[in-house]
């Protein structure tokens, strides 16, 4: 475009002339139900297809990629969760969304725990500093957090433990995929946390 007829210059931005301009493009006067015109424009398309062909095929596979994709959406997810606004926006709607009741890998979970003291705080009736713990055994000032993989690193996992220690709390972490693959083992982890506490299975 020349310079005289950049920016607010362009007569186009002129109301009056944009909508005579439409007009003269209506029905049989646009260019483009010409048949020359309209062969033209489709060889100009298959010419810029052959030469973008094999470029746009990648990005499509690669698009299709199932494992590629879910590695970009969990460093993304990643990425948001070290927010901590983030965070608890999320908790709240989930919260709402699940009008405060356990997803399917908690209840799994709470049937192993329910016989030992503890209950689901996760529907953020209870708080420790600005953490919302899943499941608390109160009288003996226990959590156990269930983390979700894609979701939280072992190393936010370190961290909510000794965050949960700072304020008196021993804390254990449940991984959901250590749920859905071997849920003795998740007892077995279990029972050694509350043995190191001087429980029994009984919670005694």
């Amino acid at each position: 475009m020349r310079n005289d007829i950049s920016g607010d210059n362009n007569p186009m931005k002129n109301p009056i002339i944009a909508k005579k301009q439409g007009q003269k493009m209506i029905g049989d006067k646009n260019p483009m139900k010409r048949d020359v015109v309209k062969k033209k424009q489709s060889e100009s398309w298959k010419k810029r297809w052959n030469e973008k062909r094999d470029e746009c095929v990648g990005k499509i596979k690669n698009g299709m990629n199932k494992s590629l994709v879910k590695e970009k959406i969990s460093v993304a997810k990643k990425k948001n969760w070290q927010d901590e606004n983030y965070k608890r926006k999320v908790y709240v709607g989930w919260n709402v969304s699940r009008q405060g009741k356990m997803n399917k890998a908690e209840k799994r979970l709470f049937n192993i725990i329910k016989n030992i003291g503890f209950v689901f705080t996760g529907d953020f009736s209870f708080m420790i500093g600005n953490k919302n713990p899943d499941f608390i055994n109160f009288d003996n000032k226990m959590v156990i957090e269930m983390f979700g993989d894609i979701f939280h690193t072992q190393d936010e996992a370190e961290q909510r433990v000794k965050y949960m220690n700072q304020y008196g709390f021993d804390c254990l972490i449940i991984w959901c995929d250590e749920i859905n693959k071997n849920l003795s083992k998740v007892e077995q982890k279990i029972f050694t946390f509350i043995k190191n506490k001087g429980w029994n299975k009984d919670g005694k």
